[in-house]
């Protein structure tokens, strides 16, 4: 006999509304007679109460003992789960709270699960929590506590008292560090009605304990046999913590814990679970998503039009998934088939305080003789109110000068679920201009409308200052929810700059205006146009402006000579004491550098250029950005400075915006931080001339000179004269890049020494005219170019710098180490292991102790700058065990192909000293 076809057939979708209630025996009183102080078979009568006047819940007292083996599964079977007063039981205590239940409890709510946690009186609330889920919650008290509307918005709590009183013990919770802590009466800090989310659950406080709350006659022993009698109806059973929180804390909780009921929160949605499916033939069966239906409610529950940002049927249907396919595969009668709705980016902002959208899905099961059968799962979408929100106000204080309107910064008001927002502005130390049709009351101004109509209005406000210092603009936002955010436009106001228009000097108009730099100190920035053709020669260089910038007792002490084509601007100080000088140089250069390591470079060559100098000098500091049009200028641009035994010059050169050609020379400046691409000469004895990373052309004429040109590849020229008998040997830097030393003479008039990390460069007709170059990978000289060559060795030991010490080599501890290096008594390895031992390594907690698994992971992170892997650890751990050295352990990993592939090429070398 066959059986006849039959169409799949989906399960009834059933709702978990069972409410257990911890019930471990004698927990807070004696359960065969309970009194006042039983407060879990108060809190059994008081859900009993609720059911008994229509609640759509089931009262479940079986979980009696966190050490029950099956307590995941009672709570999995639980809507949610009340947790008591803990009066007889610690949560300290792992044979009361075993660690195991801790996870299972944190897990269960992390998936879904909704814990009420009812007051104990003391802390024992929060240690519970607090050991569960790693929270810091704090134990606080109150006397009254009011309703945060704002966060009870959406809630069952909305519409709830106006304010909860301080029972017998009732007290309260701080939030501490805790994340997604929603006060609901009270405070972050003092809030006796809170809900914390955790993953997917939730934790609700209740900050009373339920002492003397009974209801007696509700019949509450029926699903609670463990206690022997009734309760007595307490004092505070007719208090609003019994007849309203416990009823409105259940809905909540509920709605939380329900797969079908969603909240909006701002953010995307999800929510999952499963239906049984079954096929009495065993046919295969299939499930789809066939069709989805909208209604929208308000607040009152009445069916209202859709809103305009509602998306699309097909984005609907695209949210809900159902999953495996097939659900059948032919060979079982039942299957369960799981369900998935996830919005994605759609956050049903919309949707305000109290409205509802009902979501209701058609899952279509399709047999493989077609028989169909359906079912509808309705999802529920609960809108909550969206706080207003105040977009595009700076982070840093706006300037602006006082007494002038000035325009603000285009901010705007916004709120997804508010159709009208009400803006209040109000100014501190100024007044607000440019709104038309706001209300004026004093100082302040409101105006109520849409967005889109406040934002047009605000795009004119203006703001006066009345007086220098700080100013502000409070911009307060209420939706029509009595909902407020606020946020500080802050503002400092200024004097306006005093412009004081020179007089034409030779041939030029010159302006200037004074400053306060930073550290407090007066100056001035100066401005020169571009010199053309057609200016009149009054002094100096005919074939130059030439205009002082800063004077001292009647003398020019910092002039420049400026060719046609060039223009300026000069911004510093006049002349001050060298110490204070540190401050203003470090800003300057500062202001000009973006990059670290030119800033880290530029500052330290400036503060050695400081240090040289006697504290009891004085120094101009001047920040110097030469412009020009879209082609060099036929000649430099001079600039010069007094650098003696009592004045020194210490410029900041920004050429960054100068055309590739550009020459600028410099004459008694003592330093001079370049940035841009240019060619500077320097005609200083002892001046210390820094370079960026740009690609820049240095020649210095005088002997001493100091020259570090930073990145780049760069061409650092020698020109000086005849020193005399003195020895004096000036130093080029080349730094990283590919670098050129160049000499203007044929390679036979010079006496060539190659070092380790720096080459000595000689005339031989003037022994005392000597060159030292660092970093530098080429000599150039009239008749031919020779390589600075760079070896095996050098390589590896510029590396074992890098990877040990943390830094580039200094060039006296370079050619130190590439001497012995490879001798008798040392090797790569020992040397390897030397600046592993070092004192200075130790200091960046490298230090060995004579453990050979704890010193070989030192060489690990040491040598190849990294941890060790647990292969490589136990190897070489075993060598060193056997008797292996650690030098030869070192040797062997410099010379590793790991550590080889990451020598450090000459290029990159930036030795100091």
């Amino acid at each position: 006999m066959s059986i006849a076809n039959t169409a799949p057939v989906f399960a009834a979708i059933t709702k978990s509304n069972q409410v257990s209630v911890f019930s471990y025996p004698n927990l807070n009183g004696s359960d065969a007679s309970p009194g006042n102080s039983t407060e879990n078979a108060n809190l059994a009568s008081i859900v009993q109460s609720v059911i008994n006047r229509g609640g759509d819940y089931r009262l479940d007292t079986s979980i009696k003992n966190f050490t029950d083996t099956d307590l995941r599964a009672k709570l999995d079977a639980s809507g949610f789960f009340f947790m008591t007063d803990m009066e007889h039981g610690s949560p300290t205590d792992t044979a009361f709270l075993p660690v195991a239940a801790q996870t299972t409890i944190r897990d269960w709510v992390s998936a879904g699960g909704v814990i009420m946690m009812t007051a104990t009186g003391g802390s024992a609330d929060t240690v519970f929590l607090n050991t569960i889920f790693g929270w810091d919650l704090t134990t606080t008290s109150g006397s009254t506590w009011a309703l945060n509307t704002a966060n009870a918005a959406g809630t069952p709590f909305a519409g709830g008292p106006a304010t909860l009183s301080n029972l017998s013990a009732t007290d309260a919770i701080g939030k501490g560090t805790v994340a997604n802590f929603k006060a609901i009466y009270g405070t972050d800090s003092n809030a006796t009605v809170a809900a914390i989310s955790y993953g997917k659950g939730t934790v609700i406080f209740l900050g009373f304990d339920y002492y003397d709350a009974g209801i007696a006659g509700t019949g509450f022993q029926a699903s609670a046999p463990q206690y022997l009698a009734d309760v007595t109806t307490g004092s505070a059973s007719t208090d609003v913590w019994v007849t309203q929180m416990i009823p409105r804390a259940m809905e909540y909780s509920a709605a939380l814990a329900s797969n079908y009921i969603l909240n909006q929160t701002g953010a995307g949605l999800e929510r999952t679970n499963t239906l049984v499916l079954s096929d009495a033939d065993s046919d295969v069966v299939t499930v789809a998503v066939s069709a989805v239906a909208v209604v929208q409610k308000d607040s009152a529950g009445a069916v209202i039009a859709a809103n305009d940002q509602l998306p699309n049927n097909a984005t609907l249907l695209a949210m809900m998934g159902v999953s495996p396919d097939p659900v059948l595969d032919g060979a079982h009668v039942t299957g369960n088939l799981t369900w998935a709705f996830n919005s994605g980016s759609e956050a049903f902002k919309y949707l305000r305080a109290g409205e509802k959208l009902l979501l209701s899905y058609t899952l279509t099961a399709t047999d493989a003789n077609g028989n169909v059968g359906t079912t509808v799962l309705e999802l529920t979408i609960n809108g909550s109110n969206d706080v207003p929100v105040i977009a595009g106000v700076p982070t840093l204080a706006q300037d602006v000068v006082v007494g002038s309107a000035t325009a603000l910064a285009d901010f705007t008001v916004q709120d997804a679920d508010s159709s009208t927002l009400t803006v209040l502005l109000t100014p501190t130390n100024g007044s607000v201009a440019g709104l038309d049709g706001w209300t004026q009351t004093g100082a302040n101004w409101s105006k109520t409308g849409t967005a889109a109509e406040l934002n047009t209005a605000l795009a004119a406000a203006t703001l006066k200052a009345t007086a220098k210092g700080s100013a502000s603009l409070q911009i307060q936002v209420t939706d029509d929810n009595n909902t407020t955010a606020t946020t500080l436009y802050n503002l400092t106001a200024k004097d306006a700059p005093v412009v004081v228009v020179a007089p034409m000097i030779d041939g030029v108009s010159v302006t200037t205006s004074s400053l306060v730099l930073p550290g407090g100190v007066t100056g001035q920035t100066l401005s020169i146009p571009l010199v053309t053709t057609s200016r009149t020669e009054e002094a100096g260089r005919a074939d130059a402006a030439d205009i002082p910038l800063v004077q001292s007792n009647g003398s020019t002490i910092l002039q420049v000579q400026v060719p046609v084509g060039y223009g300026l601007s000069a911004t510093g100080t006049a002349s001050i004491g060298v110490t204070p000088g540190g401050i203003t140089l470090k800003s300057a250069i500062d202001a000009v550098t973006s990059n670290v390591a030119d800033n880290t470079q530029l500052n330290a060559n400036g503060q050695a250029a400081l240090n040289a100098m006697a504290s009891t000098s004085n120094v101009v500091i001047q920040t110097i950005t030469p412009v020009a049009a879209s082609s060099a200028p036929a000649k430099p641009l001079v600039i010069e400075g007094t650098a003696s035994a009592t004045q020194h010059t210490a410029l900041v050169i920004d050429a960054s915006k100068l055309p590739a050609g550009s020459a600028l020379t410099l004459n008694g400046v003592d330093f001079a931080a370049i940035v841009g691409a240019v060619s500077v000469t320097g005609n200083t004895a002892g001046q210390i001339l820094s370079g960026d990373a740009a690609s820049q052309n240095f020649t210095v004429t005088a002997a001493g000179s100091q020259v570090f040109a930073g990145g780049g590849s760069d061409t650092l020229s020698f020109a000086a004269s005849s020193t005399g008998t003195t020895a004096k040997t000036t130093q080029l830097h080349g730094g990283k890049g590919v670098d050129t030393g160049a000499f203007s003479d044929a390679k036979s008039a010079y006496n060539i020494e190659q070092h380790a990390g720096y080459t000595l460069v000689t005339r031989i007709d003037d022994p005392a005219n000597q060159v030292k170059l660092v970093n530098v990978e080429t000599l150039s000289f009239a008749d031919s170019s020779v390589a600075v060559a760079s070896s095996t060795t050098q390589l590896a030991v510029a590396s074992l710098y890098q990877n040990i010490l943390g830094r580039q080599a200094d060039v006296a501890g370079f050619e130190f180490w590439n001497t012995v290096t490879g001798t008798s008594a040392n090797s790569l390895g020992a040397t390897a292991l030397a600046m592993a031992q070092s004192v200075e390594n130790a200091s960046n907690g490298f230090a060995m102790n004579g453990n050979s698994a704890h010193d070989v992971a030192v060489l690990y992170k040491a040598l190849l700058g990294r941890d060790s892997d647990a292969a490589g650890l136990a190897f070489w751990t075993q060598q060193k065990d056997n008797g292996a050295s650690l030098a030869s352990l070192a040797q062997a990993f410099v010379v590793s192909t790991e550590l080889v592939g990451q020598y450090k090429a000459a290029t990159d070398w930036d030795f100091a000293g």
